[in-house]
């Protein structure tokens, strides 16, 4: 025992080290020590002469200093991990630290009956989203699949639609709910109202009107207009981008007004699915 006050001393402390810096977020691991090497002492060691009772009291005095030792650092741990340092300091043979989550899990905060991408897990995580008020499920599964990385370099690179056979295919007037999951404004869902009229004027000439309004709870707070010529409905790849005002815009995953993500200042802000 004599010989090994020292060894159990050191793990004492790199233990306590590990519950300190590491008391937010790093999950403890487990160790099982498969052998203790026991280090001889040399002849004249003064420990050597210490009989057992002496040997008892140089345990107390080691623990003492070894709690005045914590205090004086200040820690301040949770009652978790106070419970985990008392079981430790007495009994150091057993401890065994409590197992957190596994590195890589991420909490969605909402029941979801679909096993969601690495990167929606990643934006929930990044933008602490908020699901609680996404009622469609569907939706959330289905919009999981276009998600854009980078949506302005997306849609930089997206030209407005002139082919009249295009804009034919999305005519007509909408009534949409946006689920807000992002940004300033997540957690609140929203009413979206658009309608697409245009006509063929001659054989290459697209005019009409374009109308889409955001509103929450009967206020519009966002209401994009367009006459003549398209100037809001934009294509790229296979799929239709619509501008919804400054520095927002909706992303369809095809060329049908279904479901929509929504982008504002550049992120993804929230989703929509609209009916006709």
């Amino acid at each position: 025992m004599k010989n090994i006050i020292f060894i159990i001393l050191g793990v004492i402390i790199g233990v306590i080290g590990t519950l300190f810096f590491n008391n937010n977020k790093t999950v403890i691991e487990k160790v099982t020590v498969e052998k203790i090497v026991e280090i001889p002492l040399e002849s004249n060691s003064p420990l050597n002469d210490l009989d057992s009772i002496d040997l008892k009291k140089a345990e107390e005095v080691y623990g003492k200093a070894f709690n005045l030792f914590l205090v004086s650092l200040g820690l301040k741990l949770s009652s978790n991990k106070r419970e985990e340092l008392q079981i430790l300091l007495k009994k150091p043979e057993n401890y065994i630290p409590e197992r957190g989550d596994s590195e890589g899990q991420v909490y969605i905060p909402r029941e979801i009956d679909f096993k969601p991408s690495n990167w929606f897990k990643e934006f929930v995580q990044r933008e602490k989203a908020d699901l609680k008020n996404m009622e469609d499920d569907k939706l959330l599964r289905e919009v999981q699949d276009f998600m854009l990385n980078d949506p302005a370099l997306f849609y930089s690179r997206s030209t407005y639609i002139q082919d009249y056979s295009e804009i034919k295919k999305i005519m007509g007037e909408y009534s949409g709910v946006l689920y807000r999951i992002a940004g300033n404004n997540k957690g609140r869902v929203d009413q979206v109202y658009m309608n697409v009229n245009f006509s063929l004027k001659e054989e290459d000439l697209i005019e009409g009107s374009f109308t889409l309004k955001l509103s929450n709870d009967g206020d519009v707070y966002s209401n994009s207009r367009g006459d003549g010529g398209n100037g809001n409905i934009r294509f790229k790849d296979t799929s239709i981008l619509i501008e919804a005002g400054p520095n927002r815009f909706l992303h369809f995953r095809g060329s049908k007004i279904d479901v929509a993500n929504f982008y504002e200042d550049g992120k993804l802000a929230g989703f929509v699915r609209f009916r006709k």
